[in-house]
This record gives structure tokens, C-alpha cells and sequence, in this order.
């Protein structure tokens, strides 16, 4: 932003654990500045799970100038690792998701599931795919089902020549406020993605994680369930009555706000 560049023109600010992350430290080395990194020090500590997420956190950390996190875990990750090394690390008051989350008006969920997968854990299964899309072709009966479809998710479909009920509405990616406000106004969240979690989390939504695990054990209440893969464990979690949830952004920090300021005073 015009902001940062002000700030220092030698920082270039990474996300995340994706490969466009990796792709940014890279392009960052090649023209020499400082990189910074958000979320930095999320860890399954099992290197091959996610794949390729936790490989790309592991390289970026390790090539990265400063290191920003989060939470208790992933800060105690950092100094373990990086105690002793030239970085800087910062932990802050909560993940920058929460500043977007608190842009997006409240909402009573209607009768609708929002659902994205996208992982590459979950790409590599045609049987756990199969039994994704049957869990949504059974949901589909008393919901109205909106999957979000990802490039690399619709290319496994194509290739491995899966067929998608016509109950189950198939639409492109949305631009983040959109699918923000489609989170915040969805009965149901269905997803394997870490960021949809946490905003999740953040929003009060009953979710479904669809993984054997999260590193963002943080970001879990419950109303969220981790389905194992587990057909009639997910089911029995979507059929079952939970409170309403409060949301979560009444959290009185500004995340984004306090890594500017940091930045700001940065050598």
C-alpha cells in the first residue's frame, strides 16, 4: 500500500503459507529487501502435513527478515527456532483477519451451506473426494448448497472425470468482502481452508473442517467440528442443534494497525 511504501521502501510484506507466499519471499530476495512475514510461526510440526503448506512456512520463516505472529504457540515456535538468529520477532494481538471480520455486518444465517475446499491434502484422495461431494448431494436436500470452486479443485474434478449433482450450485471464487458477507449470511460454513476457519471462528459460524487436523486450534469453538473425513460424524454435527454462537470480533484490538505502527518505527 502507498502507506508502507512510505513507511520503508525496502520491506516487502508476505502471507500466509501458499505458494504465491514462497513466490513473494523470492521475488523479495531477488530485489533485496526486507521481507516481512505474516503469520509466521503456524506449525503442524510434521513436515509433509498440509503439503505443501508446511514446507512453504518452514522456508519462509527461515529466509524471512521479521517474523510476525499471532499467538502463544506460534511465537513459542519462533524464538525456539529463531532466538539466536538475526530476525526480528513480533508477536501482535490477534491474526489481521479479525480487522476484515469487522467490517462485515451482522447477519442471521439463511438455509444456504458456503462451502470452499481447495487443499492439496484433499486433492490427492479420489475416495475422500467422493465422499465430500455425497456429503454435499446429501445436505443438498435440505439446504441450498453454494460451493465456491477453486482452479486446482475443478482441474482434479475434470481429470478424475467426478460428477457434481445439479442440487449442489457450483460458482466461481468470490472477491474476500463478498465471501465475507456470503460467510456471515450462510447457516452452515463448509471448508478445509485455515483463513475461512478463523474468519469462522471470528463470525459465530457453525463450520465443518473438512481435515483430519488444523493448526489453528486457536480458531475452533463449539460449534466447529474437525470431520476426520467421517461421513456420518459431519452429518450428525450439521443435524444437530448448537446455540448461536456469539461472534468473536468483539475483540477491542486492531491488528493491522499494530504491525504498521511497528513498521513504522522498523531501522
Amino acid at each position: 500500500s502507498k502507506q508502507l511504501r512510505s513507511i520503508h521502501p525496502g520491506l516487502c510484506i508476505i502471507h500466509g503459507d501458499t505458494l504465491s507466499t514462497l513466490l513473494g519471499l523470492l521475488w523479495s530476495k531477488k530485489y533485496k529487501m526486507a521481507t516481512v512475514h505474516l503469520e509466521s510461526g503456524l506449525s503442524s510440526k510434521k513436515l509433509l502435513k498440509p503439503f505443501p503448506e508446511e514446507i512453504v512456512r518452514r522456508i519462509v520463516s527461515k529466509y524471512s527478515d521479521i517474523l510476525i505472529c499471532f499467538d502463544e504457540s506460534a511465537h513459542n515456535n519462533l524464538l525456539q527456532n529463531y532466538n539466536s538468529s538475526n530476525k526480528t520477532i513480533k508477536r501482535i494481538s490477534e491474526n489481521t483477519i479479525l480487522d476484515s471480520v469487522k467490517l462485515v455486518p451482522d447477519s442471521e444465517g439463511e438455509n444456504k451451506i458456503t462451502v470452499t475446499l481447495h487443499r492439496t491434502e484433499n486433492l490427492m484422495s479420489k475416495k475422500t473426494m467422493e465422499k465430500f461431494i455425497s456429503l454435499l448431494e446429501i445436505l443438498s436436500t435440505k439446504f441450498i448448497v453454494n460451493w465456491h470452486m477453486h482452479g486446482p479443485t475443478i482441474n482434479y474434478i475434470k481429470k478424475h472425470k467426478l460428477t457434481i449433482p445439479s442440487e449442489i450450485n457450483i460458482g466461481e471464487l468470490l472477491t474476500h468482502e463478498k465471501f465475507l458477507h456470503e460467510v456471515a449470511s450462510s447457516a452452515i460454513v463448509i471448508t478445509d481452508g485455515g483463513s475461512v476457519q478463523e474468519e469462522c471462528y471470528f463470525l459465530g459460524k457453525k463450520t465443518l473442517i473438512w481435515r483430519k487436523e488444523t493448526e489453528r486450534e486457536y480458531a475452533l469453538a463449539d460449534n466447529m467440528l474437525i470431520s476426520n473425513f467421517d461421513l456420518d460424524l459431519s452429518l450428525d454435527f450439521i443435524y444437530k442443534e448448537h446455540k448461536i454462537a456469539k461472534n468473536n470480533y468483539f475483540i477491542n484490538v486492531q491488528p493491522s494497525a499494530e504491525i504498521v505502527n511497528f513498521l513504522n518505527n522498523y531501522p
